[in-house]
C-alpha cells in the first residue's frame, strides 16, 4: 500500500531485477526513514551527512532514481507526524536539486507534488508556521526544480557536495542559488516590507557606504 510505514521493506516498490540493486534499494528506504526522523540514525550522522548518502546513491546508480521518489512520495502519504511529514517533503526538494526521475515516472512524480501545493493539505495550524515549512510550498518548489532539471528542463544532473545539500534545504533560507521568487518567498518572513531582495539592497547600501560610487570600475 503506497502510504506511510514505520517499518523497513523487505523489496523495491519498482520492479527491478538487479541483486544488488534490490538490496540498495532497501537501505534507501532505511536512510530515509533517517532522515525523516522515523528510524534512528547512525552514530555521528547529521541530516546533512545522510541527504548526502541519498543523493550520492541517487546521483551514481541512475536505475534507482524511481525508487528513490516513490519511496518518499510514500513516506510522505497519510503520515500522521508533522516533522517527519516536513522532513520528507525538504528531502524530496532537496534530491530534485540534483538529479531527476525517468520520463516515464516524472508525469506522475509533478502529478503528486502539484496536488499538494493546495494549501488544504498543510496542518491546521500550519498558520502560525514560517512559510518556507509549510507543505504546500515545499511541493510549489519541489515543482519548480522538477521543470528545470527534469526531461525537457534546461539543468542536468550533478553529483553533490555537503555545502549543496545544505544550499538545497528550503528549511534554511539563502539568497544564493534559488530563483528571485523563491528569494523573495524566503524573505518574507524575516523581511516583510522589503519590495526588493535583501541582499540587493545589502549589497548597494555597503558599496554607497564605501564611496563605491566615486570609484571607478566596480564592477
Amino acid at each position: 500500500m503506497l502510504s506511510w510505514s514505520k517499518d523497513p521493506i523487505r523489496k523495491p516498490m519498482l520492479v527491478i531485477s538487479d541483486k544488488a540493486l534490490k538490496k540498495d534499494a532497501c537501505e534507501l528506504f532505511k536512510l530515509v526513514q533517517m532522515y525523516m526522523s522515523d528510524r534512528k540514525a547512525k552514530l555521528g550522522s547529521t541530516l546533512t551527512t545522510v541527504a548526502l548518502e541519498i543523493c550520492h546513491l541517487g546521483y551514481s546508480k541512475p536505475p534507482l532514481r524511481d525508487e528513490l521518489y516513490i519511496q518518499i512520495c510514500r513516506q510522505t502519504t497519510e503520515n500522521p507526524r508533522r516533522e517527519s511529514l516536513r522532513r520528507g517533503w525538504e528531502l524530496l526538494a532537496i534530491c530534485l536539486a540534483f538529479f531527476s526521475p525517468s520520463p516515464k515516472f516524472q508525469p506522475y512524480l509533478d502529478s503528486y507534488m502539484n496536488r499538494h501545493r493546495d494549501p488544504g493539505f498543510d496542518f491546521l495550524e500550519v498558520g502560525k508556521w514560517p512559510i518556507h515549512v509549510q507543505i504546500s510550498h515545499y511541493a510549489t518548489v519541489s515543482c519548480k526544480r522538477l521543470d528545470r532539471i527534469g526531461h525537457t528542463g534546461k539543468k542536468s544532473s550533478r553529483k553533490p557536495s555537503v555545502e549543496e545539500i545544505d544550499q538545497a534545504r528550503i528549511f534554511r533560507p539563502s539568497m544564493f542559488g534559488n530563483t528571485l521568487q523563491e528569494v523573495m518567498v524566503l524573505q518574507k518572513e524575516r523581511f516583510p516590507h522589503r519590495k526588493l531582495p535583501w541582499i540587493q539592497c545589502t549589497l548597494s547600501e555597503e558599496v554607497l557606504r564605501l564611496q563605491g560610487a566615486q570609484t571607478e570600475g566596480i564592477f
